[in-house]
């Protein structure tokens, strides 16, 4: 006696969702997953536009880690980190704030802090 396969009343409703996260996973792929590990293979080489790649191990990582310039940018990254967005976030919240208090002719300074955060970043 043979055996009754059974239906999975679910596979077109799989098959269907696979085709919508078909362009989602190669955008993922191209766009996330390929760069990041190619960035990773040509950190272990030295490239040239003119060559082909010549693997030279840890190499580069250690010409990087005595180098000056790499440290006065990874304070000037920090610098920014830490000053600027810490400042940026201050500065939004306190705005966020004065905009939401009771005042007589709320509506008059959010409609200019509105227009002018729009025209402030219009091309020229």
């Amino acid at each position: 006696m043979k055996k009754k396969k059974k239906y999975n009343s679910q596979a077109p409703q799989i098959r269907l969702a696979m085709v919508f996260l078909l362009p989602w996973v190669i955008g993922l792929i191209l766009f996330h997953i390929y760069p990041i590990v190619s960035t990773v293979y040509y950190s272990f080489t030295e490239y040239n536009l003119m060559k082909a790649p010549k693997f030279v191990g840890l190499l580069n990582y250690k010409k990087i880690f005595h180098d000056d310039l790499f440290y006065k940018a990874v304070y000037n990254s920090l610098y920014f980190v830490v000053i600027g967005v810490t400042l940026q976030i201050a500065l939004s919240v306190f705005s966020a704030v004065l905009l939401n208090m009771n005042v007589k002719g709320r509506g008059i300074f959010r409609t200019l802090f509105y227009f002018l955060g729009n025209f402030a970043n219009r091309p020229r």
